[in-house]
C-alpha cells in the first residue's frame, strides 16, 4: 500500500473517531449492503461530504463496483466497507 493510501486511512479513522465522520450505520439488508464514506474533494459542493452511502444495487449484484445517489465506488477504495450478509 502506498505511503499516501495509509495517511488517507489513517486520517479518515482519526477523523471518524473525533465524530467529524460517522461511523458507518447499519445499511437496509432490502439492497447491496456495501458502503462508502464521502470524503474526497470533488463532494464538497455536493453536501454529501463525510456522509456514508449505501449501494442501490440488487443484494446479488456481482461485482465489486457499487453504485448509490450518484457516486460509483469499488470494496478496495478508501472509504468503502465491503458488502456483508445482514439479519433482518
Amino acid at each position: 500500500m502506498p505511503a499516501q493510501e495509509k495517511v488517507h486511512y489513517a486520517l479518515t479513522d482519526v477523523l471518524a473517531v473525533l465524530g467529524i465522520f460517522l461511523p458507518p450505520p447499519k445499511p437496509w439488508s432490502d439492497m447491496c449492503t456495501a458502503l462508502y464514506l464521502v470524503h474526497t474533494e470533488e463532494y464538497v459542493d455536493t453536501g454529501q461530504l463525510g456522509t456514508w452511502v449505501q449501494c442501490e444495487l440488487d443484494a446479488c449484484h456481482p461485482a465489486d463496483t457499487h453504485e448509490g445517489e450518484d457516486i460509483e465506488w469499488s470494496d478496495n477504495q478508501p472509504g468503502a466497507v465491503m458488502a456483508w450478509p445482514v439479519e433482518p
